[in-house]
């Protein structure tokens, strides 16, 4: 090799390690003077074996929860699974979880779920529908397609009155969102 070429080569070596470098840095957002308590969405972490394994449901999802956390895991599913969840953020806030997922077929598998949290104040639901299949040796993919709603200011005590009229915010918001 040519020392021209040996050059050109460890610069563009160089500037790929540096671009990877930058790409992982972390990046730090702020909010301003919000009220630091955690935004609309918020996955807190329902059922006992995603928070036994610390979010690594994620990687390492192999029941119903992969609805949830990774659609390729639902191939790991032998049979149905039913899952219920309850739970209270910060003692407060209100979390419902129902997840189910079936085999279909030797290579396909299919799951619903449904989240629901907040009260009047603030209200979230979130309708889940996805599919997994075994692509090729052990290798699977799947994809879960989603529907929010969220709505806020329902709470009938929480209005502002100010000269006789209510000052009170209120709100919905719709979307979709899809995991593969």
């Amino acid at each position: 090799m040519k020392v021209k070429q040996i050059q050109t080569i460890c610069s563009q070596t160089c500037a790929m390690v540096l671009i990877l470098l930058l790409a992982g840095l972390p990046v730090s957002v702020s909010g301003g003077d919000l009220s630091n308590i955690p935004a609309a969405f918020l996955d807190v972490g329902l059922g006992a074996a995603p928070m036994g394994m610390a979010g690594a449901t994620i990687v390492l999802g192999r029941d119903v929860h992969a609805v949830v956390n990774n659609p390729a895991g639902l191939t790991s599913l032998h049979g149905q699974e039913f899952v219920f969840s309850t739970t209270r953020q910060f003692s407060l806030i209100p979390y419902n979880l129902a997840l189910y997922g079936q085999p279909i077929g030797k290579n396909h598998t299919f799951g619903v779920g449904f989240l629901t949290a907040g009260d009047d104040a603030l209200k979230e639901n979130t309708v889940l529908l996805s599919y997994a299949r075994i692509i090729w040796n052990g290798i699977s993919g799947g994809i879960t397609l989603k529907y929010r709603q969220a709505s806020f200011g329902n709470n009938g005590d929480g209005s502002w009155v100010f000269d006789g009229g209510n000052r009170q915010v209120q709100g919905t918001a719709r979307g979709f969102g899809v995991d593969i």
